[in-house]
């Protein structure tokens, strides 16, 4: 519990598919919490249903629904690993001493001369165990705060 850091990320299934999935990490490893298109729905509806109860008109409810996803895993900050891991059969750890090398690309916006701007999605990949688990993401990391605790974290296999 206290966990260092939790990522929100999409993990790649295949060439077109994606789950979220939060990367949790511990300090002496990683747990990766997936969060499926069926538990998405069942967080929605008993977000919808809570704000309802509440007397929350539509535009708090839908400022809620919108926050849904992201109370979720943060609940994570109060549970241990092994509450975690069997949460879903999905759900792994990977320990600190299996990991090969881990990536970090932050998600990048460009501007063009007519102030509209492309975003670039970010990425992150673990190679551990002999194979490469991959993660696209939308966090930006201005002040290098993920980087960092990447490079404090795992040294040298740290990129």
């Amino acid at each position: 519990m206290g966990y260092q850091k939790i990522l929100t990320v999409n993990k790649k299934k295949s060439a077109l598919s994606t789950i979220a999935c939060a990367y949790i990490f511990t300090g002496e490893s990683i747990i990766l919490a997936h969060i499926d298109k069926q538990m998405q729905k069942n967080i929605l509806a008993a977000k919808k249903a809570q704000l309802k109860a509440e007397g929350k008109g539509f535009i708090r409810q839908s400022v809620g629904m919108m926050k849904a996803l992201n109370e979720y895993i943060d609940r994570y900050h109060n549970m241990t690993n092994d509450e975690i891991l069997r949460e879903s059969s999905m759900n792994f750890e990977i320990r600190n001493d299996r990991i090969d090398k881990i990536t970090f690309r932050p998600m990048k916006t460009s501007y063009d001369s007519e102030m509209g701007s492309t975003k670039t999605t970010g990425k992150l990949v673990i190679k551990a165990n002999g194979e490469k688990i991959k993660a696209v993401h939308n966090l930006e990391d201005n002040n290098r705060e993920i980087k960092k605790y990447l490079k404090q974290t795992y040294g040298r296999i740290a990129k």
